[in-house]
């Protein structure tokens, strides 16, 4: 088979429209559709700061701001600035900032 034949061949297979495809976010939930008024579910674990979830992919790495990673953080971010300031300590107690994340509770506090 050529590359031409091939690239063919699948050219041919049928397309899922965008919003059938369900995504993990990441927490253990399918991630809710745009614009949806449902109720956004509690989640039943507690989820782990972007420098445990992906150890090896640095704070600056363009990984955070693109595909999974930025959707992972934005998750994260949002579950982590709802929490009480009491609740938000103790979980910076039990998951302090590495080296090379120093200052990103105080950023997602402080809304930067």
């Amino acid at each position: 088979m050529t590359d031409i034949d091939f690239i063919k061949s699948i050219s041919n297979v049928p397309k899922k429209p965008f919003d059938s495809v369900v995504k993990n976010d990441g927490f253990g939930h399918a991630a809710f559709k745009k614009g949806s008024n449902a109720p956004r579910p509690e989640f039943p674990t507690q989820p782990s700061p972007p420098w445990e979830q992906e150890p090896d992919t640095p704070r600056d790495s363009i990984g955070w701001v693109m595909g999974s990673g930025a959707e992972y953080r934005q998750q994260f971010k949002s579950w982590f600035t709802g929490l009480d300031s009491s609740a938000r300590d103790d979980f910076m107690r039990v998951h302090p900032e590495p080296e090379g994340w120093r200052g990103f509770y105080g950023n997602l506090i402080e809304g930067v």
